[in-house]
């Protein structure tokens, strides 16, 4: 992934929902997260606003954490 690319575009503007910034802290995604990626991934809610279809198995996980490192 290059700077400025993106992966998931946001509807809303998040200052304008009161949130803190300063409280999230970013880290690369690791093969132990990937059941949480999973939960994200495969939700149609989520996927709508992203490049990509909802995931439907695991190995989709493992490639998006291989390309998104």
């Amino acid at each position: 992934m290059m700077e400025g690319d993106t992966i998931c575009a946001a509807t809303t503007n998040i200052r304008d929902e009161g949130i803190d910034l300063t409280q999230i802290s970013l880290r690369l995604i690791s093969l132990d997260d990937l059941d949480y990626v999973m939960a994200w991934t495969t939700d149609e809610k989520v996927a709508r606003y992203c490049t990509w279809e909802p995931y439907t198995i695991k190995e989709e996980g493992i490639n998006f954490k291989s390309k998104y490192r």
